[in-house]
């Protein structure tokens, strides 16, 4: 069985009638598919569900933990994914940098890292924020941290990179996206509303097409805070209101809190959770085309 073989076998819910027609190329135009994914990797803690069961674990488990997830980017083979509660060199999460050990280990070059926390707290330092790991180098990427949260502050990296588009005179074409990596607060939908519209300001200065992903803490019909980045920005979730698409937590997820927003240029070839339990949250992975949905 192939690779893309196993893939559909795995997940009866992708959509079938869409990868059949683009794979048939039923617009007549030769198009580029580009996978993306995104995952909370609970700073290399695994299944363990609080941060407290963070304390005491050995760096030789983290490692291990880590080396699942990279396990899953190496099979399942996503061009870019968004990381969240990715730890940089940190005390609590066996002193060394999670994003650089994951893209090592799954051979993605380029790691654009936001560092949201980088603090010390009764001597101990702590550094862990967002992540966008990819295959090819962002034209440009920045991040950004929400108001200071004296507990846990949030925030969100963008990279600009390049996807290619339709065929023009039987040469592929070049555009660019801007990938978001982005993780709201667990707290509060107050907060988390008043984060959204940070980050609905920081993407509303380009008109480049958007692919939002990461750990929004909350559903579709939870509170505002996902609903008005998708009415603002004009992007749009694949199923919003369909059951069974829940990734927290990961042994039985009941709460969709991980997601992948995009543009209206691009549409949901597939959707898929990962079956692996790399962490309290599921992966989620999708392939994109240029093109309405």
């Amino acid at each position: 069985m192939s690779h893309s073989d196993r893939y559909l076998h795995a997940l009866p819910r992708v959509a079938l009638v869409e990868l059949a027609c683009a794979t048939a190329g039923c617009a007549g135009t030769d198009h580029a598919t580009l996978r993306v994914a995104t995952l909370n990797v609970a700073h290399g803690r695994g299944s363990i569900r609080s941060q407290i069961g963070q304390i005491g674990l050995s760096r030789a488990t983290i490692e291990s933990n880590l080396d699942a997830i990279s396990g899953t980017l190496r099979r399942e083979q996503p061009e870019v994914v968004a990381l969240q509660e990715a730890d940089g060199v940190s005390q609590w999460s066996g002193s060394f940098d999670h994003v650089q050990w994951i893209s090592e280990s799954a051979e993605f070059p380029h790691r654009p890292h936001g560092l949201h926390v980088d603090s010390k707290i009764a001597g101990a330092r702590f550094r862990y924020g967002t992540a966008v790991l990819s295959d090819r180098a962002p034209v440009a990427w920045s991040s950004s941290a929400f108001d200071a949260d004296p507990i846990d502050t949030k925030g969100f990296v963008i990279a600009e990179i390049e996807f290619e588009g339709r065929r023009t005179n039987g040469r592929p074409g070049c555009r660019l996206l801007r990938v978001v990596s982005v993780h709201l607060d667990f707290k509060t939908a107050r907060t988390r509303k008043k984060q959204a519209r940070m980050l609905i300001d920081a993407l509303a200065t380009s008109d480049l097409p958007l692919v939002v992903m990461g750990d929004f803490n909350c559903g579709w019909s939870d509170d505002d805070a996902l609903r008005l980045i998708c009415d603002e920005l004009g992007l749009s979730a694949y199923q919003p209101e369909a059951e069974g698409w829940g990734t927290y937590p990961s042994r039985r997820p009941r709460k969709r809190l991980d997601w992948i927003l995009i543009s209206r240029q691009l549409r949901f070839v597939s959707y898929a959770h990962w079956p692996d339990r790399v962490s309290d949250h599921l992966g989620v992975m999708a392939d994109l085309r240029w093109g309405a949905n």
